[in-house]
């Protein structure tokens, strides 16, 4: 039909899963288990820096409430894993968050038969934000997520990981170290045509933002390096950073990609990831929805300057819109990598 572009279909299409969204849950055959949690740091063997991370795993001790401070977490802590090897799927959470932010939907995709890993990015967490809107903000992700790629593949780890099935969940800027580790590459031409068109009322495109992206071109050479083996799927919720691609750069993605857009995100990239995706790419609109509803509620010990690590509000209607989230991206995972 002239006039009408494919994300018209794709707003359909989503109309008709909602409503047929519990039918479709309730139908669905997901063993469940038992959840453990442990926490830890991967490091480069002869090196003092690492990556601190939690994992979730499907466990054998029965769970109960562990009170960590800012954070209290339901799961069996350093539980013994359940036999068996399973699916890795590593979260790299939004600029200002940290390891905890979604431990609530890493819980869910754990008892549905994930081990999951979800790292604090160094310099772009709650306490360190120095490295936002930089060339480190990508790369320095990229290298965490291989050393524990490389951490989860070795020991005991081993016996119940199974990296040659990975899929990674990125919240708002993990998108761009996402789309590198499936098989995309950055074009720095792409990123200057689209604040050629947007100006510089566009935040990505701002004097200040576009001086610090100016350290991507010494990065380039390790983007051909930085592609994860065995990433089957990425889940891209609330991405940004998309300028940094174009149409023949994501040419070459390895890996299934589904976006998960917030409806009430005014720095939505939908329009633009339409273009320049593979054409079977998955997309999903999360009405009522903006990227802090995909956090976790804050525990009463959150203070209030790193209240952007979880959503503030546990008395608005972010337990439906999880629940929705959540199920939709363990649909996606399981159809992907399980």
């Amino acid at each position: 039909m002239p006039g009408i572009s494919p994300l018209f279909f794709r707003c359909l299409l989503l109309a008709l899963a909602f409503i047929l969204l519990p039918a479709c849950v309730n139908d669905t055959k997901i063993q469940r288990y038992k959840v453990g949690f442990r926490l830890l740091m991967a490091a480069s063997e002869g090196s003092r820096d690492g990556v601190e991370f939690i994992l979730w795993y499907p466990g054998k001790k029965n769970e109960s409430e562990v009170n960590l401070g800012e954070w209290s977490l339901k799961g069996g802590r350093n539980a013994s894993p359940e036999d068996g090897k399973f699916p890795l799927i590593i979260i790299s959470h939004d600029a200002g968050a940290n390891k905890f932010s979604y431990h609530d939907t890493a819980r869910q995709l754990a008892s549905a038969g994930f081990v999951v890993a979800a790292p604090t990015h160094r310099g772009d967490n709650s306490r360190d934000m120095s490295n936002i809107y930089t060339a480190e903000q990508i790369f320095g992700r990229i290298r965490e997520i291989h050393l524990l790629a490389g951490f989860l593949s070795r020991g005991e780890y081993q016996n119940f990981v199974d990296i040659s099935r990975i899929g990674i969940l990125s919240v708002g800027s993990g998108a761009a170290a996402a789309l590198i580790l499936g098989g995309g590459k950055i074009d720095i031409s792409a990123y200057s045509q689209y604040c050629a068109d947007a100006g510089k009322a566009d935040n990505l495109c701002s004097d200040w933002v576009r001086q610090r992206l100016t350290t991507l071109s010494f990065y380039l050479p390790e983007s051909p390096d930085a592609v994860l083996d065995g990433v089957k799927a990425i889940a891209l919720a609330a991405p940004d950073n998309t300028a940094l691609f174009s149409a023949a750069s994501l040419s070459e993605l390895k890996s299934r990609v589904h976006v998960f857009d917030t409806a009430l995100d005014a720095t939505s990239q939908i329009e633009r990831l339409d273009r320049i995706m593979p054409p079977d790419f998955g997309y999903l609109r999360l009405p009522d929805m903006d990227r802090r509803d995909l956090t976790a509620p804050c525990g009463e010990g959150v203070l209030p300057e790193t209240v952007w690590m979880c959503d503030p509000d546990p008395n608005d209607s972010m337990e439906t819109r999880q629940k929705f989230f959540n199920s939709q991206l363990l649909k996606f995972f399981a159809q992907q990598i399980q």
